[in-house]
């Protein structure tokens, strides 16, 4: 039986329909919409008609897809944006009235959790290890024994500094750390591995992707100095042609600065003995604790 989930962010909405086979959970099919309903937003504000409207047709064609291969959809996951809206009842309405079933909306608790034991499935040797999860409204990290959910994703990050200067933002960055207490000593030396559009978009854009491939992306290397090599090259590019890159999608072209800020920020502040990029998310988290496989 192909089972299906789909996971509603800040920026972007994705579909996994997967099957259980005797080597374990395979996809057979993932696709990613951008209705970016976190777009002109801030936290306690009402998601807008448009943004509304958005939404609803990646639903709609998100439903076709699952229809077409005769999967089940076992659950509508929802984060940030919809967690911190001034009516988030309008969302969850609209996922019921086009897919037939009540949306799990999630805390930044629960993201952490969900995604750190997908990817503790996928890398059950590592030592010490911690996972951040960069979405668009939020950013989670997860060493095991706490979640810190901070509001630094790369849309909320685009959005509050696109006309001010990266040091700003930095500093911002710093901040935020030190309010949720994300210290160093607790986290250096640990086997780090990043999840969410951001670090995905580097490797694919590191490897010239011309169709993304999450097998090709699985495991590569994250590094400060890939980040900010990545940082200077589009540093250079007005926004029109970030686009042409091989690798970055024009949805993600005008937020990719902020998210990478963000991503490089993480990886240097945690001072990681290894870190990597995994292509494993929230989706996966959610697929496995519905079936119940979640340890």
């Amino acid at each position: 039986m192909l089972e299906a989930v789909i996971d509603v962010g800040t920026n972007s909405a994705l579909l996994l329909v997967a099957e259980k086979t005797s080597e374990g959970w395979k996809a057979r099919l993932q696709k990613e919409s951008v209705p970016r309903i976190g777009k002109d937003w801030e936290p306690g504000q009402h998601l807008s008609v448009a943004a509304l409207s958005r939404l609803e047709a990646s639903l709609l064609e998100f439903r076709r897809s699952v229809a077409l291969v005769g999967a089940r959809l076992r659950v509508v996951g929802m984060t940030e944006a919809v967690r911190k809206s001034a009516n988030p009842e309008a969302a969850t309405e609209l996922v019921q009235r086009v897919l037939g079933l009540e949306p799990r909306v999630l805390t930044g608790e629960d993201e952490g959790r969900l995604v750190r034991r997908a990817v503790q499935a996928r890398y059950p040797d590592a030592k010490k290890l911690v996972v951040i999860d960069l979405g668009g409204g939020s950013l989670e990290i997860d060493n095991g024994k706490r979640v810190a959910s901070m509001p630094l994703g790369a849309v909320r990050m685009h959005e509050m500094f696109r006309e001010k200067t990266r040091e700003a933002l930095l500093k911002h960055l710093k901040l935020g750390f030190r309010e949720a207490e994300v210290k160093k000593p607790t986290y250096a030396g640990c086997t780090l591995v990043a999840v969410g559009g951001t670090a995905t978009t580097l490797v694919a854009m590191e490897l010239g992707m011309s169709d993304y491939d999450g097998l090709r992306v699985e495991g590569r290397e994250l590094t400060v100095e890939l980040v900010d090599k990545w940082l200077e090259k589009l540093d250079k590019l007005p926004h029109h042609l970030r686009a042409k890159v091989p690798g970055l999608t024009a949805a993600r072209s005008e937020i990719i600065t902020a998210g990478l800020a963000v991503l490089g920020f993480a990886v240097e502040h945690l001072k990681p003995e290894s870190a990597c990029v995994s292509d494993l998310g929230l989706r996966w988290g959610l697929l496995l604790d519905a079936v119940g496989e979640l340890k």
